[in-house]
């Protein structure tokens, strides 16, 4: 069952943020700190803030996480004005993956977005993160840029 989030879902959320987190560390070491990363204030932000859309997959054990937030882009002289949502994290433990849960959160934040007079929903992939990528073309999303960097120093 998807539900938003409530108080009682910090640790849960924790544990499953810390998962993703990781493989950013992991992967980019040079942007990503080891180390803990989700507290209490950004989890009061994301409970508290109306301008976020914050769920769970709870059947007795909290397996999944995604929470978006809503920009209003408006009056900005070469950008249409629209209302848009941001995925910022999709996440389901790593012992309950490909079972479609997911697919699930993705499609109850879709159909919230919807309700809420979103009409698009963008989010950034890393391109190390092939599994998460081919996940969201899954579900329709394309490409809509590209961020390229090249490295100066090595470190």
């Amino acid at each position: 069952m998807i539900r938003l989030i409530s108080k009682s879902d910090f640790e849960d959320i924790r544990a499953l943020t810390d998962q993703v987190h990781t493989i950013h560390v992991k992967n980019r070491p040079d942007i990503y700190k080891e180390g803990n990363h989700f507290g209490e204030e950004l989890f009061e932000k994301i409970l508290n803030d109306s301008s976020v859309i914050a769920t769970v997959y709870d059947d007795g054990k909290v397996k999944g996480f995604c929470y978006m937030t809503i920009q209003n882009i408006e009056n900005q002289a070469s950008m249409v004005d629209r209302k848009k949502g941001f995925i910022e994290t999709i996440v389901v433990d790593e012992e309950f993956r490909n079972q479609g849960i997911g697919k699930e959160l993705f499609l109850d934040i879709k159909s919230r977005a919807i309700k809420t007079g979103i009409k698009c929903i963008e989010l950034m992939i890393w391109s190390f993160n092939s599994f998460a990528l081919s996940f969201y073309k899954s579900l329709g999303m394309t490409p809509r840029s590209e961020i390229l960097e090249i490295k100066l120093i090595d470190e």
